[in-house]
């Protein structure tokens, strides 16, 4: 199965949604610990000037908040670990 979920920076309601894809993933990270929980795999695709670093800050706070006895530091390692095959981001510009 394929979901695919738009945030437009620039025209926000268009989405119905948050205008950036880092809210919208924080809006939805309860359903994102479960597909993540599942095996899902995640494609984020946007923006360098943003998309990049803040998509990747919001799972490792998202990660951080389903286990917090495991700091940062465990949440960066489980993100660099997602990065192999299972979260991937498309920046461009």
């Amino acid at each position: 199965m394929v979901k695919v979920r738009a945030a437009f920076s620039k025209n926000p309601e268009a989405s119905g949604h948050k205008g950036h894809v880092d809210e919208l993933i924080w809006e939805d990270r309860e359903e994102l610990k479960e597909l993540f929980k599942a095996g899902a795999r995640i494609l984020v695709c946007g923006s360098a000037a943003r998309l990049g670093k803040s998509t990747a800050e919001v799972c490792v706070k998202i990660y951080e908040e389903e286990h917090p006895e495991l700091g940062k530091e465990g949440a960066e390692k489980w993100l660099t670990k997602m990065k192999e095959d299972r979260y991937v981001s498309d920046i461009f510009g």
